[in-house]
């Protein structure tokens, strides 16, 4: 079970409809139904009924909104004694994405690492975009290091957050240069491209899948692998296996060797952004906030 899906049902008790509990909790329609069904299939019983229009509660729904309450408060009761005993310990946590963890998260370390005393240690917890913002809202991170694009729906609004830009990174269209002939991009001709992709409700998917959708070049995308996981998008690609817009951080050292090519496609920019609570004063965090700018930038 994950605190998040008590979260969901208590969003879909106060919201009363999928749409605006989901909206509210910074996910897609169809991925809140998955887990509010999570829940039901933890618990064991149904707890709405959807063939009512709208969807309503079941008798079992009604009478465990104050228990699923009373246990979320447990839960986050828990999660804040570890988070002030990682504190006491000098723990660091910073909430990320799998990408960032990879491609920015060491430089970022190395960076910082001589502000930091001998007491302090820096614990990542990797994940999607979602749960990182939920992890730092909720007290479980310290610090949230994740990508930020305009275009995109704001990740959360909250009074007391500070923020910084540690760089520009982009998505780049990529493929493996023995495969360039093979995949061809022929702009304003018919074509065909396998696309290695993210699911639609992540967050690389909804950029990726919206900038797709405005191509009007004759492009034709056929996903052939979908993944959360931009390692494994990567390996993909490096294998041949199709195309894929993937962070120019994690694929800039094979651009340099030309194992991948850039494809004559649209890049998007993204900014690295961290987050902070201004209320947070301890001098590690306080010095790491206001480091000089590493300037990740991986811009072509």
């Amino acid at each position: 079970m994950e605190s998040k899906w008590l979260e969901d049902f208590l969003a879909l008790v106060k919201h009363g409809s999928f749409t605006k509990a989901a909206e509210v909790r910074h996910i897609t329609q169809p991925a809140f139904s998955r887990r509010i069904r999570a829940l039901e299939n933890w618990l064991g019983t149904s707890l709405v009924d959807r063939n009512a229009y709208p969807a309503k509660l079941t008798p079992a729904g009604e009478t465990m909104i104050d228990e699923i309450q009373q246990l979320l408060d447990h839960v986050r009761t828990l999660q804040r004694k570890a988070n002030d005993h990682a504190k006491l310990s000098g723990s660091i946590v910073v909430a990320t994405q799998h990408s960032l963890s990879v491609s920015i998260c060491p430089r970022w370390f190395q960076s910082i690492r001589p502000l930091l005393s001998d007491q302090n240690n820096l614990r990542v917890n990797a994940a999607n975009m979602h749960d990182c913002i939920e992890q730092f809202l909720v007290g479980n991170a310290d610090l949230l290091l994740c990508y930020h694009d305009s275009a995109a729906d704001p990740l959360f609004v909250t009074e007391g957050l500070g923020s910084s830009s540690l760089g520009i990174d982009s998505l780049v269209p990529v493929v493996a240069r023995s495969h360039m002939e093979t995949f061809q991009v022929e702009v304003g001709t018919q074509s065909h491209l396998p696309l290695i992709g993210f699911p639609n409700d992540s967050f690389f998917g909804h950029i990726i899948q919206t900038r797709i959708t405005d191509l009007n070049e004759g492009l034709v995308f056929e996903p052939v692998y979908i993944t959360a996981q931009s390692e494994s998008v990567h390996e993909l690609v490096r294998q041949g296996s199709g195309i894929a817009w993937l962070p120019h951080s994690l694929v800039a050292q094979d651009l340099v060797t030309g194992f991948l090519c850039k494809l004559p496609l649209p890049e998007i920019e993204l900014d690295i952004r961290l987050y902070w609570r201004k209320n947070d004063e301890r001098e590690s965090i306080q010095a790491i906030v206001n480091a000089p700018n590493p300037l990740f930038t991986d811009g072509p």
